[in-house]
């Protein structure tokens, strides 16, 4: 088991950097935009384009990075993609241009797309069913330890030294990646099964016999791997799975996940609190980050469904606290002064039990709902790009639409979108806490 756990984290230290890009845009534009920190000058609709360049690359590695990892394995998927990330931080260290700039971010993004697809998938299939679940919530552990550890580094040192520090992650990540086991699934699809049997004794000892599921995996080799794409679709199971993974996703962006992410300090700058925006975002994260650790307990005892759900109407709450905040805000309410409080209350308590339920569960699921050697190749990837493209666009039109149309109303369509995913979940998405990857396809296929 300690052979696996130490795997796991390691194989999100990618999710930890993926933190960390995540918040350098709170981080870095309060410091750069119309500043002169950098050798050229930045407008907030340029930043926007920055910002929002991540989430573009990202969206574009998906389902390329699916292939890749199809054809050559995870280990050499991870060191290629951790290349761009590793020139993209050279890039955004030392930009001479917004162009520089834009680009280094995009690279960032095509290796952040291909870890938050990859990873899940990596570790959903060399975990077993009863540590499935678990292993799979130290994605977000990781990358809430990445966000806490940027906002503390970012109030500590200049924009310089912190380009630098994070920018060294992805290339040790990319040579600690190759340390790790293949995954069994891709080794099976080659044809090792000696070293599929070798590897699973390695990640989870040798007491156990292993010989049943390497026969479930070679079946389900035989039996999709030479489907066409368009032949996958009609499987039921598969396609049940991608309106999950989808609407999963568009749920998880158009919540406010991401706007929250990218823009926490000028939320709180525009909330004119009586605390430092960077010390509100430092105390919010670390609720933040302690909470996912605590939820590794409770993922496996309460059930998938039951988690997000629960948590998921604290989220409303705390998006229409944000909203009514700000509506009384922009109205100029007479007592908006007293409830100076009120966002960053509502801010823990959006991230806190965001890192309960949808964080979390979202990743699981996208680990746990493909079994296919082939789906994983081009069919599960469209959900991560739906999330990353709908990332994009939050990033780049969030400030114009506060702009426009006041903090108060996005915050309150956020809470819709989560109501909606509640009813969704209830309805349509089966139970996986505990089931093994054939009970789960054949949950799916009813």
């Amino acid at each position: 088991m300690w052979s696996l756990v130490r795997t796991t984290i390691v194989a999100n230290i990618g999710s930890f950097f993926f933190g960390v890009s995540l918040v350098w845009s709170s981080i870095i534009g309060v410091q750069i935009v119309e500043n002169e920190k950098y050798k050229f000058w930045i407008t907030k609709t340029q930043f926007g384009i920055v910002v929002s360049a991540l989430s573009f690359g990202a969206a574009c590695s998906c389902i390329i990075s699916g292939v890749v990892r199809h054809s050559f394995g995870t280990r050499f998927t991870i060191f290629i993609f951790s290349s761009f990330a590793t020139i993209g931080s050279i890039l955004i260290t030392v930009p001479q241009n917004l162009l520089m700039l834009i680009v280094g971010r995009f690279l960032l993004g095509l290796a952040i797309g291909s870890y938050s697809f990859v990873i899940p998938i990596y570790i959903g299939e060399i975990s077993s069913s009863e540590l499935r679940g678990i292993m799979l919530s130290y994605f977000q552990i990781m990358l809430n330890l990445g966000i806490l550890l940027a906002y503390i580094l970012g109030y500590f040192v200049n924009v310089n030294n912190f380009n630098i520090v994070c920018g060294s992650i992805p290339l040790f990540y990319s040579i600690a990646f190759l340390a790790l086991p293949e995954s069994p699934v891709f080794l099976v699809s080659k044809g090792k099964y000696d070293k599929t049997h070798l590897t699973m004794q390695l990640l989870r000892g040798r007491e156990q016999n292993f010989q049943p599921e390497i026969a479930s995996m070679k079946e389900e080799q035989t039996k999709i791997e030479k489907t066409s794409f368009s032949e996958l679709m009609k499987v039921k199971c598969v396609k049940k799975a991608l309106i999950i993974i989808m609407f999963q996703f568009f749920c998880f962006q158009l919540s406010g996940a991401n706007a929250v992410t990218f823009y926490a300090q000028q939320i709180f700058n525009d909330a004119a609190m009586n605390i430092e925006s960077s010390i509100a975002a430092i105390i919010v994260t670390t609720f933040q980050f302690i909470t996912s650790v605590i939820a590794v307990r409770y993922i496996n005892l309460y059930g998938r469904k039951k988690m997000i759900c629960t948590f998921n109407l604290f989220l409303v709450l705390s998006l229409m606290s944000l909203g009514i905040y700000f509506i009384l805000k922009d109205n100029n309410y007479f007592l908006i002064r007293s409830l100076s409080w009120l966002p960053l209350l509502s801010m823990c308590v959006y991230l806190v039990t965001f890192c309960l339920g949808m964080g979390p569960v979202t990743y699981i699921w996208l680990g746990e709902l493909f079994i296919q050697n082939n789906a994983k190749k081009t069919i599960a990837p469209l959900g991560q790009m739906i999330n990353h493209t709908l990332t994009f666009l939050i990033g780049l039109f969030f400030p114009l639409l506060t702009n426009l149309i006041g903090s108060g109303f996005i915050f309150f369509s956020f809470a819709v979108v989560t109501v909606i995913d509640i009813i969704f979940i209830i309805l349509f998405v089966p139970e996986t806490n505990g089931k093994t990857s054939e009970e789960i396809q054949n949950a799916l296929s009813r």
